[in-house]
């Protein structure tokens, strides 16, 4: 029998079923920047929480710093922080890089967007923007097969990765 399913279409079996914790990643990806594409599906409801200026400014440092198509222009603004301060140690250039980086990210885009350069695509001046004040908070992800939970999820307060496929 389990030879024969493996050739009936449009039959759910246990060989075509979804995976128990399917996060939707055999779906079609979005195209554009690669922080921006869909890899896992979020369960339960949403809390919406208003972000401080320190947790955004945060956050949107770990976007800039953890995106492909930004490499270009930190490389670049270190470059220049090194001209500047060369009588600097590294460690001072890195920490001056890391508090103004995002703003010189969002004026370089800005330029190179009302020069019509064809490297800056929409999402590229969405993200030097930073993100929304207003955060979307879940309790349970699955990605890569995987589920995370929260910490106030499970019962003794830690957390848990279960579901490895």
């Amino acid at each position: 029998m389990n030879f024969c399913s493996k050739y009936l279409q449009g039959v759910e079996t246990r060989q075509t079923r979804f995976q128990r914790n399917n996060d939707g990643s055999d779906c079609e990806k979005r195209e554009g920047i690669s922080i921006f594409s869909i890899t896992g599906v979020v369960i339960g409801h949403e809390e919406v929480q208003y972000l401080d200026h320190e947790t955004w400014k945060q956050t949107h440092e770990y976007v800039l710093f953890n995106c492909d198509e930004v490499v270009g222009f930190v490389e670049e603004h270190i470059r220049i922080l090194e001209r500047q301060y060369n009588q600097n140690s590294q460690m001072f250039i890195e920490k001056i890089h890391k508090e103004e980086f995002h703003n010189f990210f969002q004026a370089n885009v800005g330029k190179l967007r009302e020069t019509n350069d064809p490297h800056v695509s929409e999402d590229l001046m969405w993200l030097s923007k930073g993100p929304r004040m207003l955060a979307r908070k879940f309790k349970r992800f699955n990605f890569n097969g995987m589920k995370f939970r929260t910490y106030d999820i499970d019962n003794d307060g830690q957390l848990k990765i279960v579901g490895f496929v």
